[in-house]
């Protein structure tokens, strides 16, 4: 016995809190867990690492729930112990923030909006096709044709 944690430990305590924490940590942590991987990924750049260092956080924030959900902008919270959890590790390796820290960044906040925006764009889609559509039918009529020639 090493006296260390099991390598898994966040990922089994964020399982085993599943039937106990409530749904809004859950929410929570699907919108934000990819974007925080994101960020600790490019920071660490060791997918392993950025995935333990975010599993850790989400538990600690699992711990805490309660004190974040009081905060005005849990996310605020959230996003700054993260970054500190990162820069912590990356001094622990004697190693500075990336120097591209807008690039983990973006990628981060594209992480976090994709989803977002896909569902937007198949809507708006959706909404395209449905006017070209309509259109389509109004070019057929007599009028329509007439306005086409000028």
């Amino acid at each position: 016995m090493t006296g260390q944690p099991p390598e898994d430990l966040g990922e089994q305590a964020l399982q085993d809190s599943s039937d106990v924490m409530p749904p809004a940590f859950w929410a929570f942590h699907e919108l934000y867990h990819q974007a925080y991987f994101e960020y600790a990924f490019v920071q660490l750049g060791d997918q392993v690492a950025a995935d333990k260092l975010v599993d850790q956080t989400f538990v600690f924030l699992a711990v805490i729930w309660q004190q974040v959900t009081e905060q005005e902008r849990p996310e605020a919270l959230a996003w700054t112990l993260l970054k500190e959890r990162v820069a912590a590790e990356l001094e622990d390796q004697g190693r500075q923030a990336a120097a591209l820290e807008t690039l983990a960044f973006e990628r981060a906040i594209r992480a976090a909006c994709d989803p977002i925006l896909d569902s937007f764009r198949a809507e708006f889609r959706a909404q395209v096709t449905e006017l070209e559509d309509t259109w389509g039918c109004m070019r057929q009529s007599p009028a329509c044709r007439s306005v086409s020639l000028m």
